[in-house]
């Protein structure tokens, strides 16, 4: 289960980085402010296991080719926080203090999706 969450995570992440990832040309400092703002708030909201406070970084408006949604995000972001409370609460019954990392290192833009105009 806890693999799967961390499969889970790691698509999510992924997606996010994309709708992101290059509002233009090639990255600019601004832009990479933009995208570590935004990884900052992504590792906030799941560390809060704030579904909220995550879907302030999704555009209403997003799809993308495999059929994902604004709201696939929030079901997936919404089963990832379950999934976490889960553990938390499974680990706290063996008297086990579970503490959530979402930390992102590795950053990597792997496609422009916007151009600008």
């Amino acid at each position: 289960m806890l693999i799967k969450r961390g499969a889970n995570l790691g698509i999510l992440l992924l997606v996010l980085f994309l709708l992101v990832g290059c509002a233009g040309g090639g990255p600019t400092d601004p832009d990479e402010i933009m995208i570590l703002t935004i990884a900052d708030s992504i590792k906030t909201a799941m560390e809060n296991k704030d579904v909220n406070m995550f879907m302030t970084n999704i555009s209403l408006d997003y799809s993308d080719s495999a059929g994902g949604t604004y709201e696939s995000i929030r079901t997936m972001a919404q089963s990832m926080v379950s999934q976490i409370e889960t553990a938390e609460e499974m680990a706290g019954s063996y008297g086990v203090n579970l503490t959530i990392n979402s930390s992102i290192s590795n950053l990597v833009i792997v496609a422009q999706l916007l151009t600008r105009i």
